[in-house]
């Protein structure tokens, strides 16, 4: 859901707009074959969330029954993860055979099979194995579910339906937390694993519901009628044929840097509660359960996007406004212009790739970096740069040599030519050499020398620090370099900032 209110007068030529209303109008607009679809997939990827997160929350408990090493506990993961590739592209290959709501059931009773198989693994090579598997139908699971979804639902709502539907997976984490809270709690640990994994084969039960009430998408029925009639046949490998090659391979790449950032975090958060932070396993179900609910919080999320044309949010007294609280407001080309733009919810979201933005006044958290350049709001606004000018990063404001990220990163004035982070002077005291140089407030700054190499050069890889100081007050500071006026050959100089 994209909540967008604007005050003012609206006057825009051309816009083109990816959400139109809230999620509950969303809902109570759905028909019952739409609501019945949504609450199937939905809880499709609630059972997927449940049977995937028990492993992390039990792996170090694994580890310490079967003394394994985390890599090797990490491997399993990987695997499951990779077999889910290879379950998402053949259950698309199979939902274009026999339908998506069939291959959804089938998908279903795979990882409840493979989850309850988890649980009587008399070793870790069993339990890989197994995982695997697993991995495989949770995979064909999300692409059968998110298709199904995506060609049921009407096409004004399929990005807020496919996004809510998504959803599902933090309220089935969130059900694999309680449940290992209430088993860890109950059981020994050597039991309570075991029981989590037993827990994954009840999903199976849904398939039930699969079959009473959620139908064929007309348009998969038409798709699949047409080539039969025709003769014509489709493969798995077709994806990466003619068109579709270049499309596949970066939504690949895309989700895999997503994707993989994502599970090498949650994958291990629980381990890291219990070994580096001591919590008990169920004192870490709090920790945990923040987490969840923020996935949840902003599942719901849609995109309003101004392509070209003019649009006007502005009125003579100045008050019309833009409050962006939840999805994204993207600018990719043609004028904005608007009194009062306000991002201060942290389920809201800009994004500017082109076009023009004129705006009065920018309501902004001050932490946050609403422009995406590294650059956060409330530096920007101090100096008088733009917050959502993505440019503004590249941008020397003072033509000192120093762009505005790097002046950020140093903690000089970006508006200042005389205040860059640099060596200010090298001036011999007696047989000493006193180097000076500016730096930022609060930064850390480390002081590295080298040798010449006897003909007026020197080799960079040989700098070695000498010196590391934090400002706290002013923005020089020196260092007196005993004995180097009198060092043949000389000596040279550099600072840089530590991290």
């Amino acid at each position: 859901m994209t909540q967008l209110s604007t005050r003012g007068s609206v006057a825009p030529t051309s816009i083109s707009v990816d959400a139109n209303s809230g999620l509950l109008a969303f809902y109570k607009d759905m028909t019952t074959r739409e609501r019945r679809t949504f609450w199937g997939c939905w809880t499709g990827w609630a059972l997927d969330g449940l049977d995937f997160m028990i492993y992390p929350l039990v792996a170090g408990t694994i580890i310490a029954t079967w003394q394994v090493s985390p890599g090797a506990a990490g491997l399993a993961v990987t695997v499951t993860l990779l077999a889910s590739a290879v379950g998402g592209w053949f259950a698309g290959s199979l939902a274009d055979r026999i339908g998506r709501v069939r291959t959804l059931q089938l998908t279903i009773l795979w990882f409840s099979f493979f989850s309850l198989l988890c649980a009587f693994a008399q070793n870790f090579e069993q339990l890989l194995v197994a995982r695997a598997l697993l991995g495989f139908g949770f995979g064909g699971e999300w692409a059968a579910g998110a298709v199904l979804m995506g060609e049921t639902v009407r096409a004004q709502y399929r990005g807020r339906a496919v996004g809510s539907v998504q959803s599902g997976w933090a309220i089935g984490w969130g059900a694999a937390v309680l449940a290992q809270a209430i088993l860890f709690s109950a059981l020994p640990p050597d039991q309570a694993w075991r029981w989590m994994f037993a827990l994954g084969a009840l999903p199976a039960l849904f398939v039930l519901y699969l079959r009473r009430n959620v139908q064929e998408p007309d348009v998969a029925v038409q798709a699949r009628r047409k080539p039969a009639e025709v003769g014509a046949t489709t493969g798995a490998l077709d994806i990466f044929r003619g068109g579709l090659l270049k499309t596949t391979v970066l939504a690949s790449l895309l989700c895999a840097g997503c994707q993989g950032g994502y599970y090498a975090i949650t994958t291990w958060l629980p381990r890291f509660l219990t070994t580096e932070r001591h919590l008990s396993i169920v004192g870490s179900t709090s920790y945990l359960a923040t987490l969840i609910i923020g996935s949840l919080s902003c599942a719901s999320t849609g995109i309003v996007t101004v392509t070209g044309g003019s649009l006007f949010v502005t009125n003579a007294f100045g008050f019309g406004s833009i409050d962006i609280r939840s999805g994204t407001f993207t600018i990719s080309g043609g004028l904005v212009k608007v009194d009062t733009i306000i991002l201060t919810n942290s389920c809201a979201h800009f994004a500017r790739t082109g076009g023009t933005l004129i705006y009065s006044n920018a309501v902004l958290t001050a932490n946050r970096d609403d422009d995406g350049d590294s650059i956060p709001n409330g530096y920007e606004q101090s100096f008088g740069l733009d917050p959502l000018n993505p440019a503004d990063a590249s941008a020397d404001s003072d033509g000192d040599g120093q762009s505005n990220l790097a002046e950020f990163l140093a903690g000089t004035d970006p508006t200042d030519s005389a205040s860059y982070f640099h060596i200010t002077s090298v001036v011999n005291t007696g047989n000493d050499v006193r180097v000076t140089w500016m730096m930022g407030p609060g930064k850390t700054n480390a002081l590295e020398r080298t040798a010449g190499d006897g003909s007026g050069g020197f080799a960079t890889n040989n700098f070695a620090a000498i010196f590391t100081v934090t400002n706290t007050v002013g923005s020089v500071t020196n260092y007196l370099d005993i004995g180097a006026a009198t060092n043949t050959p000389a000596r040279y100089y550099r600072v840089r900032l530590v991290p």
